[in-house]
């Protein structure tokens, strides 16, 4: 049913092999799934990302209004406590000699960018 093949009817068996084969479905469903492009994965991480925040402006209200943190306070907070969860810089240099850039790779291209723009975004 996908292009990745994870995704197929399972083979006839007994009720323990349908259990099986559904625990091993990802935990997260991939956009293939339902017939979309993975770039719809972006688009539902960015959706993501102003739900969060937008609740946190919520919360900023509440806060203020009941005598709590200031609003710079709790979005520097909010703010600190991601930096915190997100991984080390990558190495940039290390990956392009893993993965040089040459005219049939241009992925290899696309990866080193993406990296140094994260790295970019959370300094």
């Amino acid at each position: 049913f996908s292009p990745s093949g994870s995704y197929f009817a399972p083979k006839e068996g007994d009720y323990e092999s349908y259990i099986e084969y559904a625990r091993s479905l990802p935990l997260i469903a991939h956009p293939e799934v339902f017939g979309m492009h993975a770039n719809a994965d972006i688009s539902k991480d960015q959706q993501e990302t102003q739900q969060l925040f937008n609740s946190i402006l919520l919360t900023q209200s509440r806060a203020s209004a009941k005598g709590g943190k200031s609003d710079d306070e709790i979005l520097f907070g909010v703010a600190e406590d991601i930096l915190h969860k997100l991984p080390k810089n990558f190495d940039t240099e290390a990956a392009l000699r893993k993965y040089p850039t040459t005219y049939t790779q241009s992925m290899n291209t696309v990866l080193v960018q993406e990296m140094a723009r994260l790295n970019r975004l959370t300094e």
